[in-house]
């Protein structure tokens, strides 16, 4: 009897230590959770009729998405685009096509606290600088997202017809 009770609870053990998520999956869980994000994003934003945005806080380790009003102003009511955090061990890295003044810019932030200006406070409006827009239009900026594992990396991408591409680093599809 005290055997078969070992027995059960040596297999439950072995059964959850075996369900968690390595990294790699933590990886792909997060860029699928993105992509989501963004087509709801460009579908809310034909919805309301103005600009919404998400842009990744590298200092904080987080992704938050931004409506613009007069200027741009953090959603924090909305129970989908809410501020989210990345797992820890996965590593985002993001890539934005902007114009500014006719010529073409990338700018780039990491989630792990490299980013270039991650000793600059934050001032009171929020810059464009690694933000995807979404205009009414449903028209999204180019844009690069990575998230990587421990060696997987997963890419999101804006295809020609506005639509997310999601694949692994084997050009694999998603």
């Amino acid at each position: 009897m005290i055997l078969a009770v070992f027995l059960i609870g040596l297999t439950a053990v072995l059964v959850v230590v075996n369900a968690e998520y390595d990294q790699d999956d933590r990886a792909q869980l997060e860029a699928e959770r993105f992509t989501a994000l963004v087509r709801h994003l460009q579908g809310e934003s034909i919805i309301v009729g103005y600009p919404l945005g998400v842009r990744l806080e590298a200092v904080d380790n987080q992704y938050r998405f931004y409506a613009l009003q007069d200027q741009w102003q953090l959603l924090t009511r909305d129970e989908v685009l809410r501020p989210r955090a990345i797992p820890e061990g996965v590593i985002m890295t993001l890539s934005v096509a902007a114009k500014k003044n006719k010529d073409d810019k990338v700018d780039e932030a990491r989630s792990d606290g490299e980013d270039d200006d991650s000793d600059q406070k934050q001032s009171s409006s929020v810059s464009t600088e690694n933000m995807i827009v979404v205009e009414p239009t449903g028209l999204t900026t180019q844009f690069v997202a990575n998230f990587t594992g421990d060696s997987t990396t997963y890419t999101i991408t804006v295809d020609t017809d506005q639509k997310l591409v999601l694949s692994d680093n084997k050009g694999n599809r998603i």
